[in-house]
């Protein structure tokens, strides 16, 4: 019987990866958790410190969208592997039967 190797379970433990960082750094990575307005103390500062804040949000959405879509494919071509290396290993079985 021979079968086509492919790093399924890796692909899928670092999908799986990227998306466990992800919400790590979503819960973590945010200036607003740092400190209320009162305490920078200078509201220029709090004003840069929250238009930063703002745009590092979206762009930590826009990787976790790309994350997950990344996820999605993995999820498909693994699957797509598996249910092709099966079908493969179905067809040689049956081939070395019929001999």
């Amino acid at each position: 019987m021979t079968s086509i190797i492919v790093p399924v379970a890796d692909l899928n433990e670092t999908a799986k990866t990227l998306e466990s960082l992800g919400e790590r750094i979503s819960k973590t990575a945010r200036l607003s958790h740092v400190g209320s307005r009162d305490d920078v103390g200078d509201s220029k500062l709090a004003d840069a410190v929250e238009a930063f804040d703002e745009a590092w949000g979206k762009g930590h959405e826009k990787v976790q969208d790309n994350v997950k879509v990344f996820s999605e494919n993995t999820k498909t071509i693994s699957d797509n592997f598996t249910t092709t290396d099966q079908e493969a290993v179905n067809a040689l079985d049956e081939s070395g039967e019929k001999a």
